[in-house]
């Protein structure tokens, strides 16, 4: 290959796609603590060449981080695992607190247990089976709803009380979320009630609908407004850069109307936050849509846990998009409409078409 090609090569797709297979795959190689052993066990005569690279990057790597005494987060929850494991000093812990614990990887999950052994403390996790969203990381939702079989004996309690959604919306969004059956079941309550908190608005031109919902939003109701999309760059598919006075954060203003603060970020961004009205957008029935149809590369497969459930993980994330709102949240629905929206259009309790024009 000329060098050329070359720099051309490494500014495409297919290098981009590449580069990123690769990375996510030494990321759950660690974080599964897979051996030496069990990552050649993985070698087929499919994905001989592509593992090949990947075995010499991975030695490579591990070199380089040891010539210049180098650490990735992975190292240090290894290291800390094993100092603790070699120089546990006398039990000072008689309680440990995990929050967010539906996000463990088995390489955090043996990092607590080595405290706990030396410890022998009570250990409590707070956790949402219908918010585990990292799964590209080395998260295992197994971890968390069998509990039960990796610390025996363990007590189970439903925290079923919501603050922040009207009744009427967990109705909705409860139900989409444990139509997968293998997340856990729970009765959600909340004293709010919200006549049809979610709205559906035809997109018939994107950049000129968006402008009409939140100019809908600004005169009707109070208070602050997040779009939100599935990946980085969907504000501009309906927005141009030009018009927009992008500030920190995921603020931003449109320069047409710079009284009206906005924020926009991915559902994965908006995990923990809220805002008193929200507008969905990119619900298309796409490869880059909500859900995201994005396949794993057939050499992710094998060191990546699966669950038997279609976009069960996009299933989830849609859940937290739906509940960022205090309020009301607004779906700007396409033609080409997804089919989560397809599914939620059922409940016609919850839901209703409006017209802002």
């Amino acid at each position: 290959m000329s060098q050329k090609k070359y720099n051309e090569w490494i500014k495409g797709h297919e290098f981009k796609t590449t580069k990123k297979t690769i990375e996510t795959f030494i990321s759950l190689y660690n974080t599964n603590c897979l051996t030496k052993q069990e990552f050649m066990a993985l070698f087929t005569k499919k994905n001989k060449s592509i593992l090949l690279i990947i075995y010499s990057i991975l030695q490579y790597y591990e070199k380089e981080k040891e010539l210049q005494g180098l650490l990735d987060f992975d190292d240090l929850i290894k290291k800390a695992k094993d100092i603790v494991k070699k120089k546990g000093k006398t039990p000072f812990y008689k309680e440990i607190i995990i929050d967010e614990y539906q996000d463990t990887s088995l390489l955090r999950l043996h990092f607590i247990k080595s405290i706990l052994d030396i410890t022998n403390a009570n250990l409590t996790v707070v956790g949402d089976d219908f918010q585990s969203i990292y799964k590209f990381s080395g998260c295992d939702l197994n971890l968390f709803l069998h509990f039960s079989d990796y610390f025996p004996g363990a007590s189970i309690h439903k925290i079923e009380n919501t603050y922040r959604n009207s009744q009427e919306l967990i109705n909705l969004a409860g139900g989409f979320v444990m139509q997968h059956k293998g997340q856990i079941h729970k009765d959600l309550k909340s004293k709010k009630s919200l006549e049809k908190p979610v709205k559906f608005i035809k997109e018939k031109e994107k950049r000129k609908t968006l402008l009409e919902t939140i100019l809908y939003i600004y005169k009707n109701y109070q208070g602050t407004l997040l779009i939100l999309g599935r990946n980085n760059n969907d504000l501009y598919s309906y927005l141009q850069k030009e018009e927009i006075e992008v500030k920190d954060s995921g603020y931003f203003t449109l320069k047409k109307y710079p009284s009206i603060p906005l924020r926009y970020l991915t559902a994965h961004k908006s995990k923990g936050l809220e805002s008193d009205q929200v507008i969905l957008i990119n619900l298309e029935n796409k490869t880059l849509g909500f859900p995201s149809q994005i396949e794993d590369p057939a050499i992710l497969k094998g060191i990546k846990k699966e669950e038997n459930f279609l976009y069960a993980e996009e299933r989830r994330l849609f859940y937290v998009a739906l509940t960022r709102t205090k309020n009301y949240v607004f779906l700007l629905v396409p033609r080409n409409e997804s089919i989560f929206i397809t599914e939620i259009k059922k409940d016609k309790v919850n839901t209703e078409w409006i017209n802002i024009h």
